[in-house]
């Protein structure tokens, strides 16, 4: 197994830990790496995929994990040298789209190829979106979304590109927050977006971004993401019948909603919980490497990072400070 991580920094070398996690029983795995700027480390690096298959052989799958703006470029190279199954990291800015305008002959090749929103793939928020679909708990009538990260208040953090790039915070921590709203409520159009972005007078930056919009049906979805707070992240969803909590360690679930005490007064519903730890991206690479391993064709999984671009693109324009 030849694996290529087209772009070898932080996020690539996660990405290898889980390849070796999954593999842990096999012996025969191979890590190649194309990175612009050739550094000591723990794999063999490459200036080109034909240098890789040249030295090492066919690559059986590779992860674009470059930055950003070089995604649809590394994607387009990844096609043309017929590699079968490509997993591109979020946002893949422009690869569904492209996809959707190239004849079908682009891709006669291709066996698979994966956007690595890695929320959309954990069990507790996989059985959430399965529970709204089916309306379970009846008609879902809110869905908040918060994850901070804590970052903005250490020294080094002025420094880091997290702090220079102003749409940072949005493209690379809100994205995904975005990206599982749209996946859980089925998003297909969105209505009364609005955003805000909060300006923190203690380390003079903007580190918190508020976005809230409704689907189809009704249901408000709120999303705040902030490297300004304490490291948390929790998702709460309000139905007609049922409150359904994760603080991505464990699952509680209030319902039903008609709960009376022996007055006849509404209480508060029973309680049930279940632990479920988050997995990060294991559970999306883990997908990824078994459709690799049963080396199939099956329908790709662009993750709505279409919708999720558009949307993102639309903060970005109507972003302000709030006073």
């Amino acid at each position: 197994m030849h694996i290529l991580l087209y772009g070898y920094g932080s996020h690539a070398r996660r990405i290898k830990s889980c390849c070796l996690d999954y593999f842990k029983e096999c012996k025969d795995i191979f890590f190649s790496g194309i990175k612009r700027q050739k550094i000591d480390t723990d794999i063999s690096l490459v200036s080109s995929i034909d240098e890789a298959t040249s030295l090492y052989g066919k690559i059986n799958c590779v992860f674009i994990a470059s930055s950003n703006s070089s995604h649809l470029e590394i994607f387009k190279k990844c096609l043309d040298k017929k590699i079968e199954f490509i997993y591109v990291e979020k946002p893949a800015t422009g690869i569904q789209e492209f996809f959707e305008s190239s004849s079908a002959d682009t891709f006669l090749d291709i066996k698979y190829i994966q956007i690595g929103y890695h929320f959309n793939y954990s069990k507790p928020l996989l059985s959430l979106g399965k529970s709204i679909s089916s309306k379970e708990f009846g008609e879902l009538i809110r869905l908040d979304i918060f994850a901070g990260h804590g970052l903005a208040f250490k020294d080094e953090f002025k420094k880091t590109w997290r702090a220079k790039d102003k749409d940072a915070l949005i493209d690379t921590a809100l994205s995904h927050l975005v990206n599982l709203s749209i996946k859980l409520c089925s998003i297909e159009e969105y209505y009364n977006l609005t955003t805000a972005a909060k300006y923190n007078e203690i380390h003079g930056i903007k580190d918190t971004q508020h976005v809230s919009f409704c689907g189809k049906q009704g249901a408000l979805l709120s999303i705040s993401s902030s490297w300004g707070s304490p490291f948390e992240q929790s998702i709460k969803a309000y139905f007609s019948n049922a409150i359904w909590e994760y603080d991505f360690t464990q699952v509680v679930l209030k319902s039903p909603r008609d709960s009376f005490d022996q007055n006849g007064f509404f209480q508060a519903p029973n309680k049930s919980i279940e632990k479920y730890n988050f997995e990060g991206i294991k559970s999306s690479v883990f997908h990824f490497l078994n459709q690799v391993t049963n080396n199939r064709c099956k329908k790709h999984e662009f993750n709505n990072s279409r919708l999720t671009s558009v949307l993102l693109d639309e903060i970005k324009c109507a972003n302000y400070v709030s006073p």
